[in-house]
């Protein structure tokens, strides 16, 4: 049976000193961010996600050498394998490809500005975080 899941995905990163950025820089952030997350996970996964939500992130303040934390729920389909908790779902992302990807965004650029990069960390939620919708739109 085909469900749709409703992943969390952690992103960190030191930021630092001066992380002064324009309203408009931080709408593109939040926007190229989730895009290539999409983007990335497509090519180095088996699923295809098809929307994203920001769970939670400090990126809107000023961070001033804190740690920016960006929590976005990735949606897609996946399959029941067996009734024992065994469902396909993401796994393993690796930071520096991420980054890597995220370097042909105009974000990038602000992002180098504002983070210590080679702090950056993704990290998919365990499979326990996960929430499970049926095509009936019920939680399991």
């Amino acid at each position: 049976m085909i469900y749709i899941a409703n992943h969390p995905i952690l992103i960190v990163c030191d930021s630092k000193k001066d992380t002064d950025m324009t309203e408009m820089e931080l709408e593109r952030i939040f926007l190229e961010l989730k895009e290539t997350l999409i983007s990335y996970i497509e090519e180095t996964t088996q699923f295809s996600p098809f929307n994203t939500e920001i769970l939670y992130t400090n990126l809107d303040s000023r961070l001033c050498g804190g740690q920016m934390i960006f929590s976005v729920a990735v949606k897609y389909l996946t399959e029941l394998i067996d009734f024992n908790a065994n469902m396909n779902c993401i796994q393993n992302l690796e930071a520096k490809e991420f980054l890597y990807k995220l370097k042909s965004t105009k974000s990038y650029e602000v992002l180098d500005r504002i983070l210590e990069l080679n702090t950056f960390m993704i990290e998919p939620g365990e499979y326990k975080d996960i929430e499970f919708y049926s095509e009936m739109n019920s939680y399991i």
